[in-house]
Protein backbone atom coordinates (compact mmCIF):
# COMPACT_ATOMS: atom_id res chain seq x y z
CA UNK A 1 0.00 0.00 0.00
CA UNK A 2 1.37 3.43 -0.93
CA UNK A 3 1.34 5.75 2.07
CA UNK A 4 -0.26 9.16 1.40
CA UNK A 5 1.69 12.35 1.97
CA UNK A 6 -1.17 14.21 3.71
CA UNK A 7 -0.16 13.24 7.29
CA UNK A 8 3.23 14.85 6.71
CA UNK A 9 1.66 18.25 6.19
CA UNK A 10 0.32 18.43 9.76
CA UNK A 11 3.18 19.06 12.17
CA UNK A 12 3.12 17.28 15.55
CA UNK A 13 4.33 20.42 17.33
CA UNK A 14 4.12 24.08 16.34
CA UNK A 15 7.12 24.48 14.04
CA UNK A 16 6.03 26.64 11.08
CA UNK A 17 7.70 29.94 10.28
CA UNK A 18 5.59 32.60 8.67
CA UNK A 19 3.45 35.68 8.95
CA UNK A 20 -0.18 36.58 9.36
CA UNK A 21 -1.77 39.85 8.32
CA UNK A 22 -5.31 41.13 7.79
CA UNK A 23 -4.90 40.39 4.08
CA UNK A 24 -3.21 36.98 4.14
CA UNK A 25 -0.93 34.37 5.56
CA UNK A 26 2.49 33.00 4.62
CA UNK A 27 3.80 29.72 6.03
CA UNK A 28 7.05 27.78 5.58
CA UNK A 29 8.03 24.58 7.36
CA UNK A 30 10.26 21.54 7.03
CA UNK A 31 8.75 18.20 7.89
CA UNK A 32 11.10 15.35 8.79
CA UNK A 33 10.05 12.02 7.27
CA UNK A 34 9.75 8.99 9.60
CA UNK A 35 12.52 6.85 8.02
CA UNK A 36 14.78 9.59 6.65
CA UNK A 37 14.69 12.68 4.50
CA UNK A 38 12.50 15.74 4.76
CA UNK A 39 9.97 17.83 2.88
CA UNK A 40 9.90 21.62 2.52
CA UNK A 41 6.36 23.01 2.63
CA UNK A 42 5.39 26.53 1.59
CA UNK A 43 1.88 27.96 1.65
CA UNK A 44 0.48 31.44 1.13
CA UNK A 45 -3.04 32.78 1.06
CA UNK A 46 -4.58 36.17 0.44
CA UNK A 47 -8.18 36.97 1.18
CA UNK A 48 -10.69 39.77 0.87
CA UNK A 49 -14.32 40.32 1.80
CA UNK A 50 -15.66 38.10 -1.03
CA UNK A 51 -13.03 35.37 -1.21
CA UNK A 52 -9.38 34.67 -1.62
CA UNK A 53 -6.61 32.80 -3.35
CA UNK A 54 -3.92 30.42 -2.18
CA UNK A 55 -0.85 28.63 -3.49
CA UNK A 56 1.89 26.44 -2.22
CA UNK A 57 4.43 23.73 -2.80
CA UNK A 58 5.92 20.61 -1.32
CA UNK A 59 9.52 19.78 -2.28
CA UNK A 60 11.88 17.04 -1.21
CA UNK A 61 14.86 15.06 -2.49
CA UNK A 62 14.00 12.09 -0.28
CA UNK A 63 11.18 11.11 2.09
CA UNK A 64 11.10 7.55 3.45
CA UNK A 65 8.70 5.42 5.49
CA UNK A 66 9.36 2.10 7.23
CA UNK A 67 5.78 1.13 8.13
CA UNK A 68 3.67 -0.70 7.08
CA UNK A 69 6.19 -1.54 4.32
CA UNK A 70 9.35 0.30 3.26
CA UNK A 71 8.50 3.12 0.84
CA UNK A 72 10.64 5.98 -0.38
CA UNK A 73 9.74 9.05 -2.39
CA UNK A 74 12.50 10.85 -4.30
CA UNK A 75 12.72 14.19 -6.10
CA UNK A 76 9.20 15.23 -5.14
CA UNK A 77 7.93 18.48 -6.54
CA UNK A 78 4.25 19.25 -5.95
CA UNK A 79 2.54 22.60 -6.43
CA UNK A 80 -1.01 23.79 -5.95
CA UNK A 81 -3.04 26.91 -6.60
CA UNK A 82 -6.64 27.79 -6.00
CA UNK A 83 -9.23 30.36 -5.18
CA UNK A 84 -12.56 30.66 -3.44
CA UNK A 85 -15.18 33.34 -3.69
CA UNK A 86 -18.67 33.88 -2.47
CA UNK A 87 -21.53 36.29 -2.64
CA UNK A 88 -24.84 36.39 -0.80
CA UNK A 89 -26.25 33.06 -1.98
CA UNK A 90 -23.46 31.36 -3.94
CA UNK A 91 -19.91 30.17 -3.44
CA UNK A 92 -17.23 28.68 -5.72
CA UNK A 93 -13.95 26.90 -5.03
CA UNK A 94 -11.31 25.89 -7.59
CA UNK A 95 -8.10 23.95 -6.83
CA UNK A 96 -5.33 22.83 -9.20
CA UNK A 97 -2.59 20.42 -8.15
CA UNK A 98 0.36 19.17 -10.20
CA UNK A 99 3.51 17.31 -9.36
CA UNK A 100 6.10 14.72 -10.14
CA UNK A 101 8.62 12.45 -8.45
CA UNK A 102 9.64 8.83 -8.02
CA UNK A 103 8.50 6.15 -5.58
CA UNK A 104 10.57 3.11 -4.60
CA UNK A 105 8.37 0.28 -3.38
CA UNK A 106 9.15 -3.43 -3.09
CA UNK A 107 12.40 -3.01 -5.00
CA UNK A 108 10.77 -1.26 -7.98
CA UNK A 109 11.17 2.39 -8.94
CA UNK A 110 8.09 4.15 -10.29
CA UNK A 111 8.05 7.47 -12.10
CA UNK A 112 5.04 9.50 -10.93
CA UNK A 113 3.33 12.57 -12.35
CA UNK A 114 -0.09 14.09 -11.74
CA UNK A 115 -2.35 16.94 -12.70
CA UNK A 116 -5.66 17.29 -10.87
CA UNK A 117 -8.42 19.90 -10.67
CA UNK A 118 -11.20 20.17 -8.09
CA UNK A 119 -14.21 22.43 -8.58
CA UNK A 120 -16.99 22.97 -6.06
CA UNK A 121 -20.01 25.22 -6.47
CA UNK A 122 -22.76 25.83 -3.94
CA UNK A 123 -25.98 27.80 -4.33
CA UNK A 124 -28.37 28.63 -1.50
CA UNK A 125 -31.69 29.73 -2.95
CA UNK A 126 -34.99 28.19 -1.83
CA UNK A 127 -32.95 25.16 -0.87
CA UNK A 128 -29.43 24.06 -1.47
CA UNK A 129 -27.43 22.76 -4.43
CA UNK A 130 -23.84 21.56 -4.35
CA UNK A 131 -21.78 20.22 -7.25
CA UNK A 132 -18.33 18.68 -6.98
CA UNK A 133 -15.97 17.67 -9.79
CA UNK A 134 -12.54 16.06 -9.56
CA UNK A 135 -10.76 15.59 -12.87
CA UNK A 136 -7.26 15.08 -14.14
CA UNK A 137 -4.63 12.51 -14.98
CA UNK A 138 -2.02 10.58 -13.07
CA UNK A 139 0.90 8.94 -14.82
CA UNK A 140 2.85 5.96 -13.51
CA UNK A 141 5.94 5.12 -15.58
CA UNK A 142 4.50 7.35 -18.34
CA UNK A 143 1.25 5.36 -18.52
CA UNK A 144 -1.73 7.69 -18.13
CA UNK A 145 -4.61 6.97 -15.77
CA UNK A 146 -7.54 9.38 -16.10
CA UNK A 147 -9.19 10.49 -12.86
CA UNK A 148 -12.78 11.69 -12.79
CA UNK A 149 -15.35 11.93 -10.05
CA UNK A 150 -18.54 13.97 -9.93
CA UNK A 151 -21.49 14.34 -7.67
CA UNK A 152 -24.36 16.73 -7.14
CA UNK A 153 -26.37 17.17 -3.98
CA UNK A 154 -29.63 19.10 -3.90
CA UNK A 155 -32.12 19.83 -1.15
CA UNK A 156 -35.44 21.57 -1.59
CA UNK A 157 -37.55 22.16 1.52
Amino acid sequence: MVKPLAPLLVPEAPEPQGSLSPAGVSLTLTKVCPAGGSLAVQHSADWSENGGSFSGSLQGERCAFAEPEPLEYRNLSLTYTGWAQGTGSAASFVYHHQGQGQAIFRGQTYSLRLSLDIRVQAVYENGFALSYTLSGTTWVNERAYPVEERFTLTYTP
